[in-house]
Formats: structure tokens, sequence, C-alpha cells
């Protein structure tokens, strides 16, 4: 008959065997089976807003709008009727036809000059082109980056496919980020609590992050 020391090594090896296979449950659940359902829960229209800038996708989809001469003043100008958007010193019109409009971080003042020539005449901070193109948000991230690059212009530009990849992407990222908190749930219970894992483990989250984001680094250039 197994001694009461016996009995409770048994014990504490079944418990850290269901510990464990909880675990891979979880871990399965959480980068193999989230991403994707979380991800099927989103329009090709949020996944486009999200990758090319919210307010690209709402002026692309009407002929007139209200809308800012800069994309910085954007949230102001939104979803007004014309006498509303002039009255707020918005502008009202087709954002897909080229006209003088102000570059980020600019102060010029571009909405009244009307033509090509006086608009690349006046200053640096004007530029000829749609207001749309100021909106793609996704234009000015590096090549390698999940929606930079011609990934960015083939949503843009509405290229078929180009949602399916993005998607992918988006789950990808997901993953990161489930992976990225399993590990530091593990270090919790590694080192007791929070507190202890401030005090004692920052240098094992600080690798952790850097480890999810090398991956997805590598992963991006490789890709190109």
């Amino acid at each position: 008959m197994p001694s009461d020391s016996e009995m409770k090594m048994t014990s504490d090896s079944k418990r850290a065997a269901v510990t464990v296979a909880l675990e891979l449950v979880r871990a399965v659940v959480g980068l193999l089976l989230l991403p994707p359902l979380l991800v099927s829960l989103l329009s090709d229209a949020q996944l486009a807003s999200f990758a090319t800038g919210g307010e690209w996708l709402r002026l692309n989809g009407t002929a007139a709008a209200c809308f800012a001469n800069a994309p910085r003043f954007d949230s102001r100008c939104r979803y007004l009727e014309r006498s509303h958007c002039e009255k707020a010193s918005c502008v009202w019109g087709d954002p897909s036809l080229a006209r003088c409009v102000q570059a980020e971080g600019s102060d010029a003042t571009c909405d009244q000059l009307s033509s090509e020539r006086q608009c690349r005449a006046a200053n640096a901070g004007c530029s000829w082109l749609p207001p749309l193109e100021l909106r793609v948000a996704c234009r000015a991230s590096p090549a390698d980056s999940p929606f930079g690059g011609a990934r960015c212009d083939a949503v843009a530009s509405g290229s078929p496919g180009s949602i399916d990849v993005l998607r992918h992407e988006m789950r990808i990222l997901l993953a990161q980020l489930v992976a990225f908190g399993l590990g530091n749930l593990w270090l919790v219970r590694w080192h007791g609590s929070i507190d202890a894992v401030v005090a004692n483990g920052k240098p094992y989250v600080v690798g952790l992050f850097l480890l999810v984001v090398a991956a997805g680094s590598v992963r991006n250039a490789l890709r190109q």
C-alpha cells in the first residue's frame, strides 16, 4: 500500500499534468482559434478602414462630402450637411478631385488657391492632389510593415484579393498580441504576482516583447 508521501507526490503530479494540459489548451485556443474568430467579425469595410485610415474610407464612399483641408482636422467635419459644413470652416466637395490641400503638419493656407499653378507656386506646405491621397495613412508606413507598401496600395485601390491578404495579416498580428499576453500571464504565475514580475521579472517581459517584435519583423521582411 503506497505511503502518504507517495500518494501526495502522485496527487501533485496529476495536478501538474492537468495544469500543463489546461495551459496548452489555452495557448491553442488563444493562438489558433481566437484571432480567426475576431477577424471574421469584422466587415471588409472595417478592415479597409483599419488598414488605410478611417477618414479615407469614409470620404471614398461618396461623390460629395464634408472634410477638412488637412487630415488632422477631419474629426470636426465628419458627417456634416453642406450648410453646417461651410459654417464649420470645413470643405464641401468631391474628395476624389484634385485640389490644393494642406500637407500634414503644415500651417499654410491652401484651400483658397484654386489652380494647380497657384498651389504649386505657393509654398512647400501645399500640394495639388485629391484630398483622399492624404487620408491613406498606410502609405507613410515602411514597405515591410503589415499594411505598408504594395499591400497598402492594393487595399486603397480595391484590388481583387487585397482584403483576403489584409485578413491574414490581422490574424497574424492578433496571434502575436495573444502570444505576448500569454507569455506575461505565465511570468506572473512563475513569479507569483504582478508586483514580483515588476520587481524581478522586467528583463523577461522586455525580452518577450523584443522576441515577438523580432519575429514579426523577420516575417514581414521575408514576405517582401
